[in-house]
């Protein structure tokens, strides 16, 4: 089984960076027994940017199987994904809406596929997301693996590049990506990372390649 570095510096509490290392572990042995099940996996026809969409959505589900803290967002579309189990958003997980839930606690949940050299990233429909937990991915031996988590909760609309808008009568969703203080933010929030990488720095960001 891997070991982890943890981020004793991370804003998250210990018993909730111990909920994701638990969610990550989990995830992955599942992916392995789902590939021993089915040799023929259609995980492996599905296209990238769908792949990367199901581990993030599959992850949210999973850590919120595991705390009373967190749950997921029940409209599809609403924001952010995962809402903070609390009085002030009792209206949102009761009454499924698209408006943004404001209070603090919720965030959103990405997830960035990796090759080479690991990374953070995240993208958002919006220039307003300030809070995003990010999943890193790769592929060992033909299966989806999760390697690490960051997340920063201090995002602002200059964190944000310039929303691309989808060609005329498509279906295609506005979206925008971190710019590189966003990236240097999700960076520094590191949380869990695998630990058989080799480190670089661990001044800001593992630096993982």
């Amino acid at each position: 089984m891997d070991n982890y570095l943890i981020n004793k510096k991370s804003k998250l509490s210990p018993e909730m960076i111990n909920i994701l290392k638990e969610c990550i572990i989990e995830w992955n042995e599942g992916m392995k027994a789902a590939k021993s099940i089915f040799p023929f996996h259609p995980y492996n026809y599905i296209p990238l940017r769908n792949k990367s969409g199901g581990v993030a959505e599959g992850y949210a589900a999973l850590f919120c199987t595991k705390t009373d803290s967190h749950v997921e967002n029940p409209h599809p579309d609403g924001y952010p994904d995962i809402l903070p189990n609390n009085e002030d958003a009792s209206y949102w997980i009761e009454t499924p809406t698209l408006e943004d839930f404001k209070g603090e606690g919720g965030f959103d949940m990405k997830s960035l596929y990796v090759k080479d050299k690991v990374d953070t990233n995240a993208s958002a429909h919006h220039k307003k997301t300030t809070c995003v937990m990010n999943v890193i991915w790769k592929f060992t031996n033909d299966i989806p693996k999760i390697i690490g988590v960051t997340y920063a909760d201090n995002l602002t609309e200059d964190d944000w590049g310039t929303p691309t808008m989808g060609k005329k009568e498509s279906k295609t969703t506005p979206s925008c990506s971190v710019n590189k203080s966003g990236k240097k933010k999700l960076r520094s929030g590191w949380v869990i990372m695998e630990e058989n990488l080799n480190v670089v720095s661990e001044v800001d960001w593992l630096g993982y390649k």
